[in-house]
């Protein structure tokens, strides 16, 4: 478990919309065991994105992690701001924030909030179940949409398991506002060891005719080890992450294992065609070299894009690049690089944690009631401050820290609020947490 807990710090979420709303793609991360030979163990604090014009490297977006208290190997804020060459700032165009479970190794929901004019306006909702094994059971995708005001259920995913080693993801899609919807089911197949050598994919309108429509073959490493248990916690621990990840089909760290290589086809309704094919190399400790992404042409594989890992003497990532195929050469397009930050060690048993306290709220959004849970390494009284999106303060309520409360959406004079986002302030002994909601009715 301490295992896939490490892996979780750096998986990325990868759509950025900055103040002209550009769609910057960021790679999930490699896998690896962030504790070096020394025992010391490493947590990502900054990734830097670097994008190569003429020959030089021009910055252009980052990625800052915030970690919570009660686990400080997980993050529970990714900020992702972008370069504002006018005004020589980095600026915040949106927030990943996660909330655990009560063990601390489930995510249970994701919230992606979007700079709007100076605010930031939580647009996307994930909320994860698991089942009485801890697998992962589905999850629901809730899209705020900022011209209509108004919160629609995009899609669902439903994870089944069938016989002793099964795997069947089916997702269903909504848009009320086109009165559409399809539905697609990948099953998985898996060898002797427990390793998923094939997914089938189909579609259907109805979710009663399914069609064919894309196969994915998967080859491992000599030295690969994962089984089904294995791939069933990296998929409960990994999925929740990659949920708001688009372009998942470039990143070398979809599947579990060690793979040596995974193969795409379509169905045309008359025959499967090749589509692209993804290949791994890598070093004598197993860390990831290179990973190359060919399309097929008319008769034969063509490059497409290349990434190039190195690594530090910790064993962490250092710089990954990315090249695109120029007809003859590969160049570099986009450059990744690093931080990281040693938060135990062999000699010390822990590093204190910043005492603080923590605010948690659901359901989010929320129509009639908010419940407000708070959360503080002792007992002490508190107070939660709402504001409304000019900065006014409309409600005070007065409680303890570890404790649960509630917000009927009134304002200080009992008159109910109008819906659109507010922000909670926890004030304790000098100490602060916020959160944003979205009341709608």
């Amino acid at each position: 478990m301490k295992k896939w807990l490490s892996l979780l710090l750096i998986i990325l979420p990868i759509l950025l919309c900055a103040t002209d709303w550009a769609q910057l793609q960021i790679p999930v991360s490699p896998m690896m065991n962030l504790r070096d030979n020394n025992g010391r163990a490493w947590r990502t604090t900054e990734i830097l994105r670097e994008e190569n014009v003429d020959g030089s490297y021009s910055q252009q977006a980052k990625f800052v992690y915030t970690y919570n208290n009660v686990n400080p190997a997980l993050p529970d804020s990714i900020y992702i701001r972008y370069w504002d060459e006018g005004s020589s700032l980095w600026i915040t165009g949106a927030i990943y924030t996660y909330t655990l479970n009560t063990a601390g190794n489930r995510i249970v929901s994701v919230i992606r909030s979007q700079n709007d004019d100076q605010t930031m306006i939580p647009v996307d909702f994930f909320n994860f179940t698991f089942d009485n094994q801890n697998r992962l059971s589905g999850y629901a995708y809730n899209e705020f949409d900022l011209n209509d005001m108004v919160l629609y259920e995009r899609s669902r995913y439903y994870y089944l398991y069938p016989g002793n080693q099964g795997l069947q993801i089916v997702r269903a899609e909504h848009y009320p506002e086109f009165e559409t919807s399809f539905y697609e089911r990948s099953d998985y197949s898996f060898d002797t060891q427990g390793r998923n050598v094939d997914i089938n994919r189909y579609t259907s309108s109805d979710s009663l005719s399914w069609g064919e429509y894309l196969r994915t073959h998967l080859q491992y490493h000599a030295n690969d080890t994962t089984d089904y248990a294995s791939t069933l916690e990296y998929i409960a621990q990994m999925h929740p992450y990659q949920a708001l990840t688009f372009g998942l089909y470039e990143s070398p760290y979809v599947y579990n294992g060690i793979l040596s290589s995974y193969m795409t086809e379509y169905w045309n309704g008359v025959s499967w065609n090749l589509i692209r094919n993804h290949l791994y190399s890598y070093n004598p400790l197993n860390q990831l070299l290179t990973f190359q992404i060919q399309m097929w042409g008319e008769d034969d594989w063509m490059n497409y894009k290349n990434h190039l890992f190195t690594y530090l003497t910790s064993g962490n990532l250092s710089q990954q690049v990315e090249y695109e195929w120029g007809g003859s050469s590969w160049y570099p397009v986009w450059r990744y690089t690093f931080t990281w930050n040693e938060y135990t060690s062999a000699e010390d048993n822990t590093i204190p944690v910043i005492t603080g306290i923590r605010l948690h709220t659901s359901p989010n959004p929320f129509a009639d009631e908010l419940s407000i849970r708070t959360e503080g390494s002792k007992s002490a009284p508190a107070v939660v401050s709402v504001y409304n999106v000019k900065g006014q303060l409309i409600r005070t309520l007065n409680t303890n820290l570890n404790s649960e409360l509630a917000w009927d959406g009134r304002d200080d004079k009992g008159l109910a609020t109008a819906n659109g986002v507010y922000f909670l302030r926890l004030f304790s002994d000098g100490v602060s947490s916020s959160g944003k909601v979205l009341k709608i009715k």
